[in-house]
């Protein structure tokens, strides 16, 4: 695996961290900015909105659409809900752009540094959770494809 792609994840999971370093503390500023997030990405045509994409376990609907371009995966998501919207957003903006082994292998250090464990509640807490793993299960799928 290149380090290059590692780096490159770690680059933005602190640039992410740093986006939100002036207004970490406050909760209700956290949610605004994530609900601001969540208008960076394309909304989901209806025909993308389908069981196949529907990422389990979240309280709201999660859709996330995974390619592969070597040796990148690109990730493009959607979601019902705002909040949920900016937190699929973050993760798109985590793991697009880098290699399927990366991706498994880096654990995401925004949601502890930014206590979104705090913030979001136990369901919705579970759901990024899901989302987490639905990422990386979907570049475990390129990386067995290879």
């Amino acid at each position: 695996m290149s380090t290059q792609y590692i780096r490159g994840i770690e680059a933005r999971d602190k640039s992410i961290i740093s986006e939100f370093s002036c207004i970490q503390d406050c909760p209700s500023l956290v949610i605004h900015h994530l609900m601001n997030i969540g208008n960076e990405i394309t909304i989901f045509s209806p025909e993308e909105k389908m069981q196949a994409t529907l990422i389990p376990g979240c309280l709201a609907k999660v859709w996330l659409i995974a390619s592969y371009r070597s040796p990148q995966v690109v990730f493009r998501a959607d979601s019902a809900a705002n909040i949920t919207r900016g937190l699929v957003t973050l993760l798109v903006r985590l793991f697009s752009g880098a290699t399927p082994r990366s991706i498994m292998n880096y654990d995401p250090q925004f949601p502890q540094v930014l206590k979104l464990e705090e913030i979001l509640g136990t369901q919705r807490r579970n759901g990024f959770s899901s989302m987490v793993n639905t990422f990386q299960l979907e570049a475990q799928r390129f990386i067995m494809r290879l």
